[in-house]
């Protein structure tokens, strides 16, 4: 199979796809969107090409659905449900490039402009670029240089919660007044985490 040659040879995409889902009451790996299509597969097909390879992180017990990408790596946490820094840890043991972006399958509004802008400040700063938006930082939608491998498996010894990579990241903060020119309705950070949630969308979407 040819893999197609992608935009950015040096950035990765990360997407955890392991939480328990608890609150969806189904897995959100297999969200779809009106059509049928699965949701992460919608996800993989912008992605692909922008990125050398595509990572799914997720519980070891998690059972995916059939995905279709020439870029694709499943990856499976150590220390599964304990939130998502152990998914960033898991897909930094596996990346191969000097650049990795990292999202959610249940975020539904992606702007690939908007990954392109934050590829292009990551490049030229050698840091994590991170969004901020009233609620405080976006991780879930970020680019980090792989330098982070081992200052994040040391913190992953001591907490589970993902606000404290501030702790261990040299960050270029990313405020609304710039990302706003790339997605002026500010979508890119929503997830769906509720039925009601998903059929929202679903009837946006239509």
């Amino acid at each position: 199979m040819t893999i197609p040659t992608p935009r950015y040879p040096d950035l990765s995409a990360g997407i955890l796809v392991g939480g328990a889902s608890r609150r969806m009451g189904f897995s959100k790996a297999r969200l779809s969107l009106p059509d049928g299509t699965l949701l992460l597969q919608h996800k993989l097909n912008l992605l692909e090409p922008f990125v050398a390879e595509i990572i799914l992180a997720g519980a070891p017990d998690r059972s995916l659905p059939e995905l279709s990408s020439s870029k694709l790596t499943i990856v499976y946490d150590q220390k599964a449900y304990t939130g998502p820094l152990e998914g960033f840890y898991s897909l930094f043991q596996a990346v191969k490039t000097p650049y990795l972006f990292i999202t959610a399958c249940d975020m539904p509004y992606f702007s690939c402009p908007l990954l392109e802008a934050l590829y292009q400040v990551a490049r030229k700063e050698n840091r994590a670029v991170v969004p901020l938006n009233e609620s405080g930082p976006v991780y879930l939608f970020s680019i980090f240089p792989v330098s982070l491998l081992k200052p994040l498996e040391e913190l992953r010894k001591t907490t589970t919660a993902l606000k404290s990579l501030a702790q261990i990241l040299d960050i270029h903060w990313f405020e609304p007044e710039k990302w706003l020119k790339f997605d002026p309705e500010g979508r890119f950070y929503q997830n769906l985490n509720f039925p009601e949630d998903y059929q929202r969308f679903l009837q946006e979407t239509v």
